[in-house]
């Protein structure tokens, strides 16, 4: 039972120490690479871990982001260019 503790709390330890990288990889960053290079080598001290997730949960200015716009403004927008309304 002693070993099957120490295996889920390395696991755990694991998980907490790649943290950073995982969340740069589930939003596709385009720096996810680097964030696990940084957090694989100063991950270890608490001010790189820090950056390193920082940087993963940043926002950039060329990353793309979704509007979703409603269906009534959907239907002005595409009579005033011309299209049918949908």
């Amino acid at each position: 039972m002693d070993v099957l503790l120490k295996i889920i709390a390395g696991v755990g330890v694991l998980y907490a120490y790649l943290l950073p990288t995982l969340v740069a990889t589930k939003k596709n960053k385009r720096d996810a690479s680097r964030i696990f290079v940084l957090n694989l080598l100063a991950g270890w001290t608490i001010i790189g871990w820090t950056v390193a997730l920082a940087w993963a949960m940043s926002y950039a200015a060329n990353e793309a982001q979704v509007t979703v716009m409603p269906r009534h403004e959907q239907a002005k927008y595409t009579q005033s260019v011309g299209n049918p309304a949908v």
